[in-house]
């Protein structure tokens, strides 16, 4: 029987990219995409983390405007090694969604194929238990439950299929476990875009099949104003009529719409309104109260209200609408996956965030759990420079706006009919109440405290408590560089590697793995160090890539990243090593106003654009070329620039033979551009800085500098590379007339006997083109015969490197004249 709704069109195609293992998959992913750059990475991390199931990935790009079938076929290659078949076409014109469903399952080897659009996402078991239930019964497609995600915060899809209730409307969204055979059977998806869906379900009851209902939320779906759903609406009144006359035993009267398929009943439809009800008054954007910022304007500006980048005068929390949606949104995903435990914010102003997540459990009916609300209803502390570093000069204290008495967040409370015993007060400085607070588990963290010590002992407490699945949401991590740092270093010695999310300009979120898949990684790590960091790397890279695009701007997908950079507008470019949390080890000064410095061996440009940064005028200096590149008398040129293209796989996320290949048809000329300019010029046109480049060996750079002097010379990774490391140190020297500063991984104590050990080998090639080993001792004593008159020693400390995770271990020299 075939319907009277035309089929789509065949489309011609190109394929992108293609990596079959030969493998026979247990199920296919389709997944079409059109102008969706944006959601990509987000997208493939959800796809990737997919559980006990082997898997073949289907991309279809139809026809986009923006970099996504770009995107799509770079992260296809990066993860090509986690499907047993990826896939990534191309549309030669722009057909529509049931045209790409249709090529995707054409494509298809497997009998089982969800269909996922780009900007839902699907939770780890998804997969698994659709194709689990597909096994089990006689339907022709199973369908999850889905929370929805967006403008709203509900579930969808929670009803059984039934034919009577589908006749009146959709209910059942995309995102499903459809039989192949089947879909071939009844003539593929009508070309109805926009509920080609639905049109899909009515197809199949007219063939006499039916469909099964999954009672369990295994994915997202998300509301926006640029998605499937909104866009259809206005043309809803067509798309009714042309269903109708194809399906007559539907029921749509005059009045009667199709619902997308988020429609919901009045019962899961008031929650909702109460929600947002709350979002809107706490923030009070009905009524916009004025800023009391003293940095802005005393008026009300919606704009920086929706991203709570202002102060108000009367509004119960400063969070901003786009923080409290996403705070309702976790919470609400907590009891969806029935995450353990209770919910804290530590530092909570006038009590609005934690009212709001009081109101989703009022809203969810659930009387289980708790909500903490720890602050000292005092303000925040002076700093304590002498412990925590960090928050040395941090005004926080200084602001009486910030101080509000518990006897107030507890009136706001009441005020809203919250006040009662789920909602429990942990009053004090943070250091004194949360090591010993005798609560947990915790379902959700919300931390808010500014400061560095703050954020460091709201972690070291809580974190550990915190139920695997659980979410941590950091408020101040784009604001305050003191709670940033606090972050950073927390994960980076707790080996936490999970995505951090962005909410808006300065708030991140980010979830700790579920049991199942800490347990796995916990094996993984024990025969695959540094995997975790890896799979960072990985998600650097495809944010990097993406952000490229929506920003657009173009690099050239062999650029060799040596250093992680953050170049702002969310840009960080995905380096090989990173420093940026190990900074403060290196004891640069905070003001280099007014001083010149030199950076000898820039590469991308980290310190050199550091530097710039905190004040300096700063000369960047590398290689004229890669043969400049010092290597063992006798040996040739050739020899040295074999061993950097060897070298170069074990820096990358992409297949070692791969990047051997690609890169060994590159001239010296080309391998000088990807390795060192290309890198640095991209940062620099973002930063829109001022850094001099210039090229010159290390020996030459009295020649090469014009016999200027400098405030401070860097030398990071320097010497361990040059076969005459005391000239080398010399002609720096000789050019500083302040400060030298040495990094590198320095063994030895200051009282050993000074040495200079040689690691290159007996036999030709035999190095790594590194030949000696300076001891501490040699350096304090060549330094002091150098004419400096005082060297200080760094504390060992050590930076990632990337991809395969081991941490470098480092120490700084640094050495004064005069002083």
């Amino acid at each position: 029987m075939q319907t009277g709704l035309p089929a789509s069109p065949k489309v011609p195609y190109d394929v992108l990219f293609e990596h079959d293992t030969h493998t026979l998959p247990d199920a296919t992913i389709i997944v079409p995409v059109w102008n969706g750059a944006r959601f990509l990475s987000e997208c493939f991390d959800c796809v990737v983390s997919q559980k006990a199931v082997c898997l073949e990935l289907i991309i279809i790009d139809d026809a986009s405007t923006d970099a996504s079938g770009a995107i799509a076929s770079h992260m296809a290659a990066r993860h090509r090694d986690m499907f047993a078949r990826v896939m990534v076409i191309r549309h030669r014109a722009k057909s529509g969604p049931p045209a790409a469903r249709d090529n995707g399952m054409r494509l298809a080897k497997t009998d089982a194929a969800l269909l996922l659009d780009v900007d839902n996402i699907i939770y780890p078991h998804c997969v698994r238990r659709c194709l689990d239930a597909l096994d089990a019964s006689s339907a022709a497609f199973v369908y999850p439950t889905l929370r929805v995600m967006g403008t709203v915060n509900r579930v969808n899809g929670y009803q059984q299929f039934d034919r009577n209730r589908l006749a009146k409307g959709n209910y059942i969204d995309t995102l499903s476990m459809v039989r192949r055979s089947v879909w071939e059977q009844v003539g593929g998806f009508p070309d109805i875009e926009g509920l080609e869906d639905y049109a899909f379900w009515l197809r199949l009851i007219d063939h006499g099949f039916e469909g099964a209902h999954i009672p369990e939320i295994l994915g997202a779906y998300r509301m926006h104003n640029a998605g499937q759903t909104a866009l259809v609406m206005p043309k809803i009144a067509a798309l009714h009529r042309q269903l109708q006359e194809a399906f007559p035993w539907i029921e749509l009267g005059a009045e009667d719409r199709v619902e997308p398929a988020t429609a919901s009943p009045d019962e899961t439809r008031y929650p909702d309104r109460y929600l947002d009800l709350m979002i809107r008054t706490l923030t009070n954007s009905i009524y916009g109260d004025a800023s009391m910022h003293p940095d802005l304007p005393r008026v009300y500006d919606a704009a920086k209200r929706e991203t709570g980048a202002d102060w108000p005068t009367t509004a119960h929390t400063m969070a901003g609408a786009m923080r409290l949606r996403n705070l309702a949104s976790l919470v609400e995903r907590t009891i969806d996956e029935k995450v353990p435990g209770d919910y804290i914010e530590t530092g909570v102003w006038r009590g609005g965030c934690c009212i709001l997540m009081r109101a989703v459990l009022e809203a969810r009916s659930d009387q289980t759990r708790r909500v903490y609300v720890a602050d000292s209803f005092a303000g925040l502390p002076a700093p304590k420079p002498d412990l925590y570093a960090h928050d040395a000069g941090d005004p926080h204290h200084m602001f009486p706006e910030l101080a509000v008495s518990r006897k107030e967040v507890e009136e706001n409370f009441r005020k809203y009919g919250l006040l009662d015993d789920q909602v429990v007060f942990v009053e004090g400085y943070f250091d004194e109440t949360l090591p010993n607070l005798q609560a947990g588990p915790f379902a959700l963290l919300r931390l808010d405290g500014d400061m560095y010590e703050s954020t460091i002992v709201a972690l070291e407490a809580l974190y550990p408590k915190l139920s695997p699945g659980g979410f941590v949401i950091i408020d101040d991590f784009g604001a305050v560089e003191g709670c940033r740092l606090a972050v950073e270093e927390y994960r980076r010695a707790n080996n936490i590697t999970e995505t951090m999310h962005a909410i808006d300009w300065t708030a991140i979120w980010w979830q700790k793995p579920p049991a199942d898949i800490a347990s796995a990684r916990s094996e993984d790590d024990a025969v695959r160090p540094g995997s975790e960091i890896r799979d960072e790397h990985l998600r650097l890279v495809r944010q990097f890539d993406q952000r490229c695009a929506e920003l657009g701007m173009v690099a050239d997908p062999l650029y060799f990243w040596y250093h992680t950079v953050d170049l702002g507008d969310g840009l960080v470019t995905p380096g090989s090593f990173d420093y940026r949390s190990s900074l403060p080890s290196f004891g640069f000064p905070d003001d280099m106003s007014g001083k010149t410095v030199l950076d000898v061996g820039s590469a991308t440009g980290f310190f050199a654009f550091e530097f710039e940064k905190r004040g300096a005028s700063v000369v960047s200096v590398e290689l004229p070329s890669l043969s400049h590149w010092d290597h063992f008398p006798g040996e040739p040129v050739a020899g040295i620039l074999a061993k950097i293209r060897d070298r170069l796989p074990f820096h990358s996320v992409r297949p070692h033979e791969e990047i051997a290949e690609a890169f060994s048809a590159l001239s010296d000329r080309d391998l000088h551009r990807i390795l060192l300019d290309g890198p640095f010029a991209f940062c620099k046109k973002k930063l829109n800085s001022k850094v001099e480049r210039v090229y010159s060996t290390i020996y030459d750079l009295d020649h090469a500098l014009q016999g200027r002097k400098f405030d401070l010379v860097m030398l990071g990774d320097i010497l361990v590379h040059t076969i005459n490391p005391l000239e080398a140190l010399a002609t720096a020297a000789g050019i500083c007339s302040g400060t030298l500063f040495i990094a590198d991984d320095i063994i030895g104590e200051p009282d050993d006997a000074p040495s200079l050990t040689y690691i290159g080998g007996a036999e030709a090639n035999s190095d790594i083109a590194e030949w000696w080993r300076p001891n501490l001792s040699w350096y304090i004593n060549m330094l002091k015969r150098l004419g400096f008159t005082h060297v200080e020693i760094s504390a060992p400390f050590s930076g990632i490197v990337r991809p395969g995770g081991e941490l470098l271990p480092k120490r700084v020299v640094r050495a004064h004249r005069g002083h």
